[in-house]
């Protein structure tokens, strides 16, 4: 496999990835895979849950949406706030198993180092 490297602050990395699995645990019903991977400058969070419609997936970094009762609706926009101060974009689109796909761009990826 594949793996690369980038620099990022520990703690807001946590809570971008943190959030963003929460999403896809909390707002599907049945189990769900999530599957990370990257692209030439992006890392991407898939899940193959149930997903939401175009028009709510417009609203889904805005504070306090939410999808779901008793939730907070800052979860996303916590991940999205991490993405931009490490001067990231993070997007949302629908999953090719029909969840949904975070998808992290700007990302610069760093030169393999061996210990």
């Amino acid at each position: 496999m594949d793996s690369k490297q980038f620099n990022a602050d520990h703690d807001r990395i946590q809570q971008l990835f943190e959030s963003l699995f929460s999403n896809a645990i909390e707002h599907n019903t049945e189990n769900i895979t999530v599957s990370v991977g990257t692209t030439e400058s992006s890392i991407y969070i898939e899940d193959d849950g149930t997903g939401i419609t175009d028009e709510k997936q417009e609203l889904i970094f805005d504070p306090g949406y939410t999808t779901k009762n008793g939730q907070t609706g800052f979860g996303l926009t916590i991940a999205q706030q991490v993405a931009l101060s490490h001067g990231w974009e993070i997007t949302v689109e629908n999953g090719d198993d029909g969840g949904l796909r975070f998808e992290i761009s700007g990302i610069t990826f760093e030169p393999k180092t061996f210990d």
